[in-house]
């Protein structure tokens, strides 16, 4: 039997056509993948399914039964839930309070119980395998590969009869791929149908019992797990595998030297770090930025010494930043692309700029150059930042930036924006930039970079 139907469904945004006449069914007990390109429209059906929006046209079936899922109440009602890609967590409550929101136990008196609200989203949490995170942690606090898991815990909370996650693999290493995996696999063992939707086709061959391919808006292939292969996915989508591309053979002179943390950054070469710590993560661009201080050693750029200072102080050691999280945690996403750009190359600044502007900074270069080198990405410097997509995100650094920290520079991306991400690291390097690249995959470390380097310990 079907769980769920959906037949001829369309949705237009603005006049393009975001799903194009989708014919979609997921069985019971099914782990049910959806792939495709960004911009092929599956965040759109899961906002639909979702109740965050509706369909121009088309047929809903759930459980059997045609339905209108006219707001998220009414598709909780039905039993679905949902892990979202990009939500930021609410600020000042818990994840128990974040699971159970709007289901929340009352005492008889009729106040909110408190504290079966823990012990419940902590039975929950266990079941599910999660068991790093405590009820009691504040959402916002959590680094976003943990608050991830929070989303999907809200999701199984809430999805009685059918969960989607949509991507729920980015930001995760190894360890969280096998958390995920463990999460699916039990839901699939108690019966409860799962939607997996993923631009990687790698993660979605290895959970799906079948696989559909969206494309344009539509839905076109359904394949069983056995002949779902990446390649074969990546060919239905009009794709191809993003490659590496060439390293300079020879990098020129040391541009930046950070001692204590084992950091040299040389012109023309890309330096990997894969570093699944996010606090320490931070602390190593934070030591660079020169936010907060770099411990023992002297610390050099172009073999002048840095000194500790704003985040504007940057600008003067021309150091460029693209940091991960950045819609999570970036307080610009309601100015330009112009405005959030000129945020970066703040000279002047009370002495705890560092803190209050650290947000302003994340996805956004600190070198003093134009945002023009990646126009054939960010065609519009009067465009609101937060439309646009992650990739562009990714965009919004400065030419003049002899050293670029690149901070999970692919995430969110498909293949062939992979690949315009690969040519700009290769464009860099080619005109003597060094970059330094943080990333949870180890085949794009091995692949982007010619040396990789440990972080070195906290003093």
């Amino acid at each position: 039997m079907n769980i769920l139907e959906m037949t001829e469904v369309k949705k237009t945004f603005g006049g393009i056509a975001a799903l194009d006449g989708v014919n979609f069914r997921v069985s019971e007990g099914e782990i049910h993948g959806i792939t495709g390109e960004n911009g092929s429209g599956k965040s759109t059906l899961a906002h639909i399914l979702a109740g965050i929006a509706e369909p121009d046209s088309g047929e809903i079936s759930f459980c059997g039964t045609r339905c209108r899922i006219s707001g998220p109440a009414s598709s909780q009602a039905l039993g679905i839930g949902v892990a979202y890609q990009d939500i930021p967590p609410l600020r000042g409550i818990t994840i128990a309070q974040t699971i159970m929101m709007g289901r929340e136990p009352h005492n008889r008196f009729g106040i909110i119980d408190d504290r079966r609200i823990n012990e419940e989203a902590g039975s929950l949490l266990r079941a599910i395998g999660i068991t790093d995170i405590s009820p009691l942690d504040y959402a916002e606090l959590l680094p976003e590969r943990l608050g991830k898991f929070a989303g999907i815990a809200r999701a199984v909370f809430l999805g009685t009869r059918l969960v989607i996650m949509d991507e729920p693999s980015d930001g995760l290493d190894a360890s969280g791929m096998e958390k995920l995996s463990a999460i699916v696999m039990k839901l699939k063992n108690n019966g409860t149908p799962v939607i997996l939707i993923s631009r990687n086709p790698d993660m979605i061959t290895g959970m799906c019992d079948r696989v559909t391919v969206l494309r344009g808006g539509r839905a076109v292939r359904t394949l069983e797990s056995k002949d779902a292969t990446p390649d074969e996915l990546l060919r239905i989508m009009g794709t191809a595998r993003a490659e590496y591309p060439s390293r300079p053979v020879s990098p020129g002179k040391t541009l930046l030297a950070l001692p204590k943390r084992g950091i040299e950054i040389r012109q023309g070469e890309t330096v990997g770090m894969n570093c699944a710590d996010d606090a320490r993560k931070t602390e190593i661009i934070r030591s660079i930025l020169g936010i907060e201080p770099r411990g023992s050693g002297e610390t050099s750029i172009f073999g002048i010494k840095m000194r500790t200072g704003p985040p504007g102080s940057a600008t003067r050691y021309r150091i460029g930043l693209s940091q991960d999280e950045r819609k999570l945690r970036c307080a610009a996403l309601c100015v330009t692309a112009r405005k959030a750009s000129a945020y970066a190359r703040v000279e002047h600044s009370p002495a705890n700029a560092g803190e209050r502007f650290l947000p302003l900074l994340q996805g956004f270069g600190l070198g003093r150059g134009q945002s023009a080198e990646t126009e054939t990405v960010i065609q519009n410097l009067f465009t609101p930042s937060q439309i646009l997509g992650g990739r562009s995100h990714s965009d919004l650094i400065f030419g003049g930036a002899d050293v670029v920290i690149f901070d999970e520079p692919s995430r969110g991306a498909d293949e062939a924006a992979k690949v315009e991400i690969y040519n700009l690291t290769a464009e860099l390097t080619a005109r003597g930039k060094g970059i330094l690249l943080f990333s949870l995959d180890v085949r794009e470390i091995e692949g982007m970079c010619g040396r990789t380097i440990g972080s070195a310990e906290r003093e």
